[in-house]
């Protein structure tokens, strides 16, 4: 028994703006705007409606983008606002948080840290919203699990786990 692929997906738009491979995507909860991340070192911000590039993300320490993650705020806490994470190749965590009632996302707020050894690349993340926990995997088999503040940016690295070896 064979599985049909659906032949009914019709390409909308084409976006342009990256230079060479484009290694991950995610999109803000309320799907207004899409990340784009890879091989060129920068996180693009597009807006879903008009097509456009709105931000461009870049830090040099960087190297490739490997993962993006939206780091959604609960609406019912006063404060707290949206963020995203960033995960490079050499080891590199960052969270840039969301200024409130605008698609920007603050620099001069940002948070970074070298996560793993520099090649030590991020495979991986996860956010666990109800908590503000956001996990990260090194290409090494070592998790981490970092708390977020009330601003979106990342808080201490309160857990460090080896999968390999099984220590904490």
């Amino acid at each position: 028994m064979s599985t049909a692929i659906p032949n009914n997906y019709k390409e909308v738009v084409y976006l342009k703006g990256h230079k060479g491979p484009v290694n991950a995507l995610t999109f803000s909860k309320d799907g207004n705007f899409l990340f784009s991340g890879g091989d060129n070192r920068v996180v693009r911000v597009w807006n879903c409606t008009t097509t456009n590039t709105e931000q461009i993300l870049k830090n040099d320490q960087w190297g490739s983008i490997t993962c993006l993650t939206y780091l959604s705020a609960d609406t019912r806490v006063q404060g707290l606002v949206d963020a995203i994470s960033i995960r490079s190749a050499r080891g590199i965590v960052s969270t840039y948080p969301r200024e409130q009632d605008r698609a920007w996302f603050l620099h001069k707020r940002s948070f970074n840290e070298q996560a793993f050894a520099f090649n030590n690349s991020v495979d991986t993340q996860c956010f666990n919203q109800l908590n503000r926990r956001l996990f990260v995997a090194g290409h090494s088999g070592h998790l981490k699990m970092y708390t977020l503040d009330d601003s979106g940016r990342g808080g201490q690295s309160v857990l460090v786990y080896g999968l390999e070896s099984g220590e904490m």
